[in-house]
């Protein structure tokens, strides 16, 4: 927050900074408004004493350092501290103008410069010198290994499935570990009526997708990806199938269902999403769903919607939609105090901070109300809004 105002006067005791407050949140507008800021010297440390456990992240959010606060305020021995010693840009080799790389460059270069970074974060944490807690990494797979993360599974094995999507929890683990826990997730799947699903109730089979289409689509796919990107797709919702104990095995009739499927039935070259979406939008649409405000958008546009639902992509097994996490936390194996670090990821999952993501429009999150107190905020907002809602 500081970082977007100005030094405007400095004592031996005080600090006195000066700026313009930007905000936004889900349930409000942005607004922008002049703030003084003043720091004053306490007479003694109230953090004297206590053990600092170091927590990375790329980027830390509003909600995660009211967690952080929290944590700091009521924990007697232990004392939370950001780091900044691995900056994503000192990762990144490109040099001169942007601008001068093509597309395919700049992705290459920003591969190159998570691996490199990843690959620091993990030798300094197997020589212990690592952070002990580190907040959206989970696009790190690699670090699902016990000689880096700690199994989580022991700080929510009290949650029960009433209070808690604890299917999203079981759905993050790797080997029956859960070494990075989602905070908030995001949704990705068909959004369209309740009625089009398939047997299973929650995805379809390829044969139900091919029928939904045809039926409710005038033929075209949702999926709008040529061959190559869709057997892609196709795979990666169903590579538990494949996958197992870190080996893969593509011996089983599910590759093969998913390589004829796609032969037969996708375009070489893909589609355009626009024209796709221009003649599908009133009955279906195919994307990630980051919030609410983007779920209840997706409402209004779908007109021939009248009972909502998030499915999954076709599948072997009518397999629901899939989840990304917005925001995770992990635990080094080799942290200074393993059980302080697990004491923080509770207090992630504690209704006051899951509501305060919730709000903020980070994704949705794992407490169930947090999740409906949001939801509710969000529909009074949005029909409250001097617009076409």
């Amino acid at each position: 927050k500081l970082k977007r105002f100005k030094l405007a006067d400095c004592s031996d005791d005080s600090l006195l900074f000066i700026g313009q407050e930007y905000s936004w949140g889900m349930l409000t507008e942005s607004q922008n408004h002049l703030q003084i800021i003043e720091l004053t010297k306490a007479d003694t440390n109230p953090n004297a004493g206590k053990t600092i456990l170091e927590l990375y992240s790329p980027y830390v959010g509003e909600e995660i350092c009211a967690a952080i606060e929290k944590y700091n305020e009521t924990n007697e021995k232990c004392f939370i501290e950001i780091s900044e010693r691995y900056n994503e840009k000192d990762y990144n080799a490109t040099e001169g103008d942007w601008r001068n790389y093509s597309s395919t460059e700049l992705a290459v270069q920003t591969l190159n410069a998570y691996s490199a970074l990843g690959n620091d974060l993990i030798m300094d944490i197997v020589a212990g010198t690592g952070p002990d807690i580190l907040i959206g990494m989970s696009s790190y797979s690699q670090f699902n290994n016990p000689d880096y993360l700690v199994d989580l599974s022991p700080y929510v094995s009290g949650l029960d499935s009433e209070s808690y999507f604890t299917n999203i929890i079981e759905g993050s683990k790797t080997n029956g570990a859960l070494y990075q826990l989602p905070v908030s997730f995001y949704v990705r799947g068909i959004y369209t009526d309740k009625e089009n699903a398939g047997a299973s109730g929650v995805g379809f089979t390829f044969e139900e997708y091919k029928d939904f289409m045809n039926e409710t689509l005038n033929g075209n796919d949702l999926i709008t990806s040529g061959q190559a990107m869709y057997f892609t797709e196709l795979f990666n919702s169903m590579d538990d199938r494949f996958i197992k104990e870190g080996k893969a095995d593509f011996t089983g009739t599910e590759f093969v269902q998913i390589a004829d499927y796609v032969k037969e039935s996708v375009f070489e070259n893909g589609r355009s999403r626009s024209q796709v979406l221009q003649d599908t939008n009133d009955y279906a649409r195919y994307d990630e769903f980051q919030s609410y405000f983007q779920y209840y958008q997706q409402k209004r546009n779908s007109k021939g919607v009248n009972d909502p639902t998030i499915l999954g992509i076709p599948s072997v097994d009518g397999r629901g939609p899939m989840f990304t996490s917005s925001c995770s936390v992990a635990v080094s194996a080799h942290a200074v105090d393993i059980g302080a670090c697990g004491d923080f990821v509770k207090l992630l999952l504690s209704d006051e901070i899951q509501t305060g993501i919730a709000e903020c429009g980070m994704g949705f999150v794992l407490n169930r109300n947090a999740f409906k107190a949001a939801g509710d905020g969000a529909i009074k907002f949005c029909n409250n809004r001097d617009d076409d809602f």
